[in-house]
């Protein structure tokens, strides 16, 4: 079966909340993996396919990595560096996650793509030669 592209969120909560909040990437996805409850199955974690150029990739990693910004965005994780842990803030650690993501954290993950949207639009815009303009 095909993977469905899904928002994984509350997936990477949970597996953090499970192991004391803080893990790999590669452990959250374990984590996730094998959790029944996540939403996902250990194919939609793990599974590949290929572009229509010829490329393998894990469509998973898409959403995960979405997530992860966007978590971090609504400080349920701390900013972490390129293969460093991901550490849960007070409030990942503490939502019961019944009703996540509420109003407000969809609201913030909301102005965070359209503000991040425009500056790379204004980025190209700035960089773009003149005589393509004409």
């Amino acid at each position: 079966m095909a993977y469905i592209r899904r928002g994984a969120q509350k997936a990477i909560v949970r597996a953090l909340q499970s192991v004391g909040g803080t893990a790999s990437r590669d452990d959250i996805k374990s984590i996730i993996a094998e959790d029944d409850g996540s939403g996902f199955t250990h194919d939609d974690v793990y599974g590949t396919v290929i572009s229509r150029k010829g490329n393998e990739y894990i469509p998973f990693n898409y959403d995960f990595n979405f997530a992860m910004r966007e978590l971090s965005v609504i400080d349920y994780i701390e900013k972490s560096f390129r293969g460093g842990k991901v550490t849960l803030t007070e409030q990942g650690r503490a939502d019961s996650l019944s009703d996540f993501p509420n109003k407000a954290q969809k609201q913030a993950i909301r102005e965070y793509w359209i503000i991040l949207k425009r500056s790379v639009k204004r980025k190209v815009d700035q960089t773009t030669p003149m005589t393509r303009l004409l």
